[in-house]
């Protein structure tokens, strides 16, 4: 039986209306039907939502991520020099050996760290993956042997080895005029720091340096101080 919604001003059966009729259609209760579902276009605005906030945080990420390389390189450095330091120490104020290559396979002497790296070749260059000589380095016992320290998180350069692409062991070379190799004849206008007190403003000067992948080569970093620009 059909209930029904009676006016009471007006009692006659003109004015009576159907429950149904009367429940706005909005609010009425439809069991057993799931509720209604995102419209195309209230999909659309959350999608290009999220495409703006990726937008924004995107290049924040990015800007955070290379910071922390950054960071972790100039950590890096500064281990690298603590290890130097410590070995003058060591060793009565003498600065370690540092001496450059006469050619790709020849060491001119005993040096801090050895190796000759090439860069990107395409074909195996043995101490371009070789992390013996940062383990048999000078600084090596202050260091834990520690490979991973030698290379910068920057450096993009790569080698082959056994057909596959590794990444170059070293990022860092040592200042040129900070050597105790005797008879050091090659810069004679410039003075050569052998000892760490010959050193009067150690603020003014630096040890270590990030060089490039393309120029590194031997551990040894030089300026050449006789031309109008310096050469490196």
């Amino acid at each position: 039986m059909r209930e029904e919604c009676v006016n009471t001003a007006d009692p006659s059966s003109a004015n009576r209306l159907p429950i149904s009729a009367a429940v706005p259609a909005a609010s009425r209760s439809h069991p057993g039907n799931p509720p209604s579902a995102f419209t195309l276009i209230e999909l659309l605005v959350v999608i290009a939502i999220i495409a703006i906030l990726a937008a924004l945080l995107l290049p924040g990420l990015g800007r955070a991520k290379s910071q922390a390389k950054t960071i972790a390189c100039i950590n890096s450095l500064r281990q690298l020099s603590l290890a130097w330091l410590m070995y003058t120490e060591d060793h009565n104020e003498w600065l370690p050996p540092n001496t450059w290559y006469t050619g790709p396979s020849s060491p001119g002497g005993s040096s801090w760290v050895l190796g000759w790296l090439e860069n990107n070749p395409n074909f195996d260059w043995p101490d371009n993956t070789n992390i013996m000589h940062l383990k048999n380095s000078l600084l090596a016992p202050y260091l834990a042997s520690a490979a991973p320290i030698w290379r910068c998180p920057s450096d993009p350069s790569d080698s082959l080895f056994d057909g596959k692409r590794l990444p170059r062991v070293r990022s860092y070379s040592l200042n040129g005029y900070m050597d105790s190799s005797p008879d050091r004849d090659d810069i004679v206008n410039w003075k050569v720091f052998q000892k760490s007190t010959d050193i009067r403003v150690p603020p003014d000067m630096f040890v270590m340096i990030d060089e490039r992948e393309d120029t590194i080569e031997d551990a040894f970093f030089v300026m050449d101080m006789e031309e109008l620009r310096p050469l490196m």
